[in-house]
């Protein structure tokens, strides 16, 4: 039975890959892939837990504002409507 992997070790190994096929797949580098593949990771969580802050800051301060009322066509008259103009004159 095999153990399944956390996605943070699955990510690293992603990245880990990536950057050893970016630099020509050299032997014996396997360490700095791994250890820059780590700090890419931390960035890469780092980022998006700043983004979900901001929005939820966002979701938080829209929902403090009060809402606007929408303009109605019989907005420029004063509680009659359109058509009751239409043939006053």
């Amino acid at each position: 039975m095999s153990a399944k992997k956390s996605p943070t070790e699955e990510l690293i190994r992603e990245i880990a890959h990536k950057l050893w096929v970016e630099e020509g797949m050299p032997d014996g580098n396997a360490e700095s892939h791994w250890f820059r593949a780590i700090e890419i990771a931390n960035a890469k969580k780092t980022v998006a837990a700043k983004k979900t802050a901001a929005k939820a800051a966002a979701t938080k301060a829209a929902a403090k504002k009060p809402v606007a009322k929408k303009a109605t066509s019989n907005s420029f008259f004063t509680g009659e409507s359109q058509s009751d103009f239409a043939f006053a004159i």
